[in-house]
């Protein structure tokens, strides 16, 4: 995929980038409800963490599809950062719901795309940890 540049987007960049953005809607969408009441991810919990990660996958995304054109080391870093710590806050937020409440799906939304942001962003550190070994 070229979009006017003189190298095609790195994969990995433009995974962060729409896993960030669906993130970025998962904290928007409900993450408890209670009796037809539902309270979003800055409501609930620690949701604010998830959107500042939600933004720096974003960030790691955008630099690598338009700054470096490619998947540099630190931005592998503040992927994996972003979804391990969005994948923290969720799964504490999903098993502090009191009782009569359900997690909602921005909950599950930003719980899922988590972890697949904290794949995406190990899949280039994995060359470097087996060199160290």
């Amino acid at each position: 995929m070229n979009i006017g540049l003189k190298q095609p987007i790195p994969k990995l960049s433009l995974a962060s980038a729409v896993l960030g953005l669906v993130i970025f809607i998962g904290v928007l969408l409900p993450w408890v409800t209670v009796f037809g009441f539902s309270a979003s991810g800055f409501q609930w919990g620690a949701g604010w963490l998830v959107f500042i990660c939600s933004l720096a996958a974003i960030g790691a995304g955008l630099e690598g599809m338009f700054v470096s054109g490619q998947v540099r080391t630190i931005a592998s870093w503040v992927m994996f950062g972003a979804g391990a710590i969005g994948f923290l806050v969720c799964l504490i937020d999903l098993f502090s719901v009191p009782g009569g409440a359900g997690p909602g799906a921005g909950l599950f939304i930003c719980l899922f795309a988590s972890i697949l942001l904290a794949v995406v962003g190990a899949i280039p550190l994995y060359p470097l940890v087996i060199k160290r070994q």
